[in-house]
Formats: structure tokens, C-alpha cells, sequence
């Protein structure tokens, strides 16, 4: 009882402990889709335009918000000016009143209320005309780093071609817009992996990494589109490189029942410090499915 109230008191949610570590889970869970060269931003930029739907929205903390209060929330807004250089001018625009800057900041995404229990949609892309603010911004002649706050996969392929920089950063909560600066400015390297798969269209759902493989492998599923993701489960990019090396079993062989261990040489080649998520996926590609008529030989089961 003791330890509940005192984690459920609001001066130990706001001490430096807690923001910290709010600070560094929030910006540890984000993922980077795509940097066309444009990140990190450098801190000497001569301008920055700030807008979009989020830009000072303090609803970051999603459908769950527990005992978060939105006045405590950090905005994308003061995070970027917070580490901006003392000569950049940080601009907050209106969309009716963007224009060019040397990069531009657009925040968009679907609000706590447009998902979760009970909360389906039938239609997937980001609303509001966020997608079009997107285009224009790009069409201006900015640089466009688009960030994206939302609590599901949403279909982006409206948006990717005309962003620059595109990252995902989920509701975060209290300390979501200095999380969201931290990346954007370099203080760290993105290190987040989709748990999801992004798709092309919504007619792809269910879409999902370990979907059987079809009886017709060669074919694609949809006479319209390939049946690929947008972005696959477990992609994410960062600002420095790894090198893999020496891929060592425990055994070659294993009976059933039997476990094999797998180890391996992960090596920072970059010049940046960074975490990497190592992923090791298994795929039988002929396996025995029992059944109550015998055994039947399946292909291309994970």
C-alpha cells in the first residue's frame, strides 16, 4: 500500500527521476523509417518551421492516459526549441501560414480517441488533410521530416514520398516533444524496431511477418499491388552502422526436443554510440503436419 501511493503520487510522476526516464523510454521506443540524408538536424540550421495537426498538441499520451495531465506534457514544439542553436529561427506555423524554411517539422498522426477499445476505422490513412499539409510542405521546396503519433500501424504511402525523414513516435507520454528533439537533433540515435508491419492499403490487413506462405508462392496475393508491407515488421533505421560477424551454433543438428543456442558479433562500424536489436528469424521450409489420416508433407510453414 505504501509503494502504491507513493507511485501514484503526482510529485513522484513529475520528480527529475521519473522524467528522465520517461525521456529515455520515449525516445528508445520510436522508430525511424526513413532519412534521406536530412537527419540528424544540425543545431546551426538558420530556420525550422514547426506545424502540423501535433505541433503544439499536448494529447500525447494515447488512449491509456492514466493519471497523465496534458498540461505536464512537453510539446514537440518547445522540445525543438529547446535544442535548437541560439541563431536558428524556430518558427510555429499555422498551415494556412507555412513557408519555406531550411527544414520543416510537420507532426501528424490520429488522437487517442480514434483507436483503441471500440474505436475501429474502416480507413487507415491519416486524417484531417494531414497528407496534403505533407505534400505542400514538400512542394514549397522544404526539407519535410515528418513525425508521426499514433497507436497502431497506419497506411503511410500517401506520405513517404514526399518526406525527407519520416519517424514514428507512438504516443510517448509526458516527455514526448524532448524525446522527439533528442532524435531529430542527434543527442541520440534511433534504436526502435516496428512491432508491427505498416501496410500499403488497408486491403492488406491482416498483415503480419509469420502469414503461411501461399500454395502459389510465386504469385503475388493481390492482382493490384504485391503483397509486400510498406515497412516489414522489425525495421528501423539509426544514424550509424553495424557489422555482423561470425554466426556461431551451439549444434548443427537437433533432435526434437532438443534446443540450439546461436551467438553472434555485433560491431559499431559507425561513428556514433548506438543500441542494435539483433533478430534472428527460423523458417522450415518442409515440415510434417500430423493429422488424424497420417502424417502430410506442408511447404513453406513457419
Amino acid at each position: 500500500k505504501k509503494f502504491a501511493a507513493l507511485c501514484s503520487s503526482n510529485a513522484l510522476i513529475e520528480s527529475k527521476l521519473c522524467r528522465r526516464t520517461a525521456r529515455q523510454l520515449a525516445a528508445e521506443s520510436m522508430v525511424l523509417l526513413k532519412n534521406d540524408g536530412v537527419l540528424p538536424l544540425s543545431p546551426d540550421l538558420r530556420s525550422i518551421t514547426v506545424t502540423g495537426e501535433w505541433q503544439e498538441l499536448r494529447d500525447l499520451y494515447g488512449w491509456w492516459v492514466g493519471m497523465g495531465d496534458g498540461r505536464d506534457a512537453v510539446t514537440v514544439w518547445d522540445g525543438i526549441r529547446s535544442q535548437a542553436g541560439g541563431g536558428t529561427d524556430v518558427r510555429l506555423m499555422s498551415q494556412s501560414r507555412s513557408r519555406r524554411s531550411d527544414v520543416a517539422v510537420v507532426c501528424v498522426g490520429e488522437n487517442g480517441y480514434l483507436f483503441g477499445e471500440n474505436n475501429n476505422r474502416s480507413d487507415i490513412r491519416l486524417p484531417y488533410g494531414q497528407e496534403q499539409l505533407t505534400r505542400e510542405l514538400k512542394e514549397q521546396g522544404n526539407k519535410v521530416v515528418v513525425v508521426v503519433f499514433n497507436g497502431r500501424p497506419l497506411d503511410l504511402s500517401a506520405v513517404v514520398p514526399y518526406a525527407d525523414a519520416l519517424l514514428i513516435a507512438w504516443h510517448p507520454g509526458t516527455e514526448a516533444g524532448n524525446a522527439v528533439a533528442d532524435l531529430l537533433f542527434g543527442k541520440r540515435s534511433p534504436s526502435g524496431k516496428l512491432p508491427v508491419s505498416f501496410p500499403k492499403s488497408v486491403g492488406q490487413l491482416p498483415l503480419f511477418y509469420s502469414d503461411r506462405t501461399s500454395g502459389r508462392p510465386g504469385n503475388d496475393r493481390y492482382v493490384s499491388m504485391d503483397g509486400q508491407p510498406l515497412f516489414p515488421f522489425g525495421y528501423g533505421l539509426g544514424y550509424t552502422t553495424f557489422e555482423y560477424s561470425e554466426l556461431r551454433l551451439s549444434k548443427s543438428v537437433a533432435a526434437p526436443g532438443e534446443q540450439v543456442a546461436a551467438e553472434i558479433t555485433v560491431t559499431n562500424t559507425g561513428g556514433m554510440k548506438a543500441k542494435e536489436t539483433v533478430q534472428l528469424y527460423l523458417h522450415d521450409t518442409a515440415c510434417y503436419h500430423s493429422s488424424k489420416k497420417g502424417l502430410s508433407l506442408w511447404e513453406g510453414q513457419d
